[in-house]
């Protein structure tokens, strides 16, 4: 009788173990279906397909509430609709940082959703002071302890005290800015790492000062620095010098390809011409729209959402130049890649397109156009 309790002792807790296995197998067969799934809703977005990704996501939220990366996609989910929807881009952009959040709650330790967060807090700090907002203090210290934290994630992601540099050095005093603090960061970054070291401190920089000479030096002992080179030129677009900023961009995208979008940038710029009225529209719109047409062919090849806005941008200066049927023939082309392309004169930045397990690291002035 001994025997036979031992035999069904034994049995009895290998069935426990099988029924543990089987459930642990049942989560980690539903992790990768929702991975799967949320891959397939981020695909259908950069394609264009906005609303059926934003359905894919909300099924997986609906099945799996604590799932940090689904929240972090519907966050860029909301962004990207906003971003074509000038009239609700702040309800948008505030479901937008909701998301965020809790994407941050579930998964505290992800430098890409930390980035990310400072980035929405600090457009919103950029709104409302445009909207005349008097004091951002307490949300300034909001995006310092949110980079704080991510710093203590991944110490050498230095683009997130460049962001407080830019933002410190740009908020008026008297709003919640700091020169001390910019001052501070800047030559923490200075001893720290090369290029953001140096973006740091040209924000800092006089208005007189010269900056073609402060990035001339610095590329002399680094000639192959795409970062450098980029930098450079977009000080001489800064000075209205498009033809050397133009050869110091083709360097870097020599360098590096996915600086394509350095083409944009060159459209943008002889697009501002116009807009301030230095340069007329007709000489204008074939030099800006070959530089939007060099982005499109380039390689890696931009998404839809990228595309669908360098071709909005062509379609408004046709129309504006009477070329109007030209325009909306490039309009519907826009609408057809993406219908919630942006709308925006400043195109979207890349961290709203890469993959969701990617780390994004580029800093984006708030401080300026380019």
């Amino acid at each position: 009788m001994k025997k036979l309790a031992v035999v069904t002792g034994l049995n009895s807790l290998l069935s426990i173990s099988l029924i543990f296995l089987l459930f642990i197998s049942s989560i980690a067969m539903g992790q990768v279906d929702n991975s799967s799934k949320l891959f397939e809703g981020w695909e259908l977005r950069i394609n264009g397909h906005v609303d059926s990704a934003k359905v894919v996501l909300d099924e997986i939220i609906e099945v799996d509430s604590t799932y940090a990366m689904a929240w972090y996609e519907l966050s860029r989910i909301e962004h990207h609709m906003g971003l074509g929807n000038p009239r609700q881009i702040m309800q948008h952009l505030e479901k937008s940082r909701n998301y965020i959040d809790k994407a941050v709650l579930y998964d505290s330790s992800n430098q890409e959703y930390l980035y990310y967060k400072g980035l929405l807090l600090s457009l919103q700090v950029y709104a409302d002071l445009m909207g005349g907002k008097e004091n951002v203090e307490d949300q300034m210290n909001q995006i310092e302890e949110n980079y704080h934290s991510l710093l203590k994630v991944n110490p050498e992601f230095y683009e997130a005290k460049l962001c407080l540099v830019d933002l410190y050095a740009l908020v008026p005093e008297e709003n919640g800015g700091s020169l001390e603090k910019a001052e501070k960061y800047t030559a923490e970054l200075e001893k720290e790492d090369l290029v953001c070291g140096a973006k740091a401190r040209e924000i800092m920089m006089p208005k007189d000062a010269d900056y073609i000479a402060f990035w001339t030096k610095l590329i002399d002992d680094n000639k192959d620095n795409a970062e450098l080179l980029e930098a450079k030129g977009r000080v001489y677009l800064l000075k209205n010098d498009p033809e050397n900023s133009r050869g110091y961009f083709e360097k870097a995208i020599e360098l590096n390809e996915n600086k394509n979008y350095l083409f944009l940038d060159m459209g943008r710029y002889y697009t501002m011409q116009v807009m301030q009225g230095s340069m007329e529209m007709e000489p204008a719109v074939p030099l800006i729209s070959a530089e939007y047409e060099k982005y499109i062919a380039s390689e890696p090849v931009p998404c839809n959402s990228m595309k669908a806005w360098a071709k909005g941008q062509m379609a408004i200066l046709k129309i504006r130049s009477d070329k109007e049927e030209e325009g909306k023939q490039l309009m519907e082309e826009a609408k057809t890649l993406d219908p919630y392309f942006s709308k925006a004169f400043g195109y979207p930045s890349a961290i709203l397109f890469i993959a969701p397990n990617a780390v994004y690291k580029k800093f984006n002035y708030l401080s300026r156009p380019f």
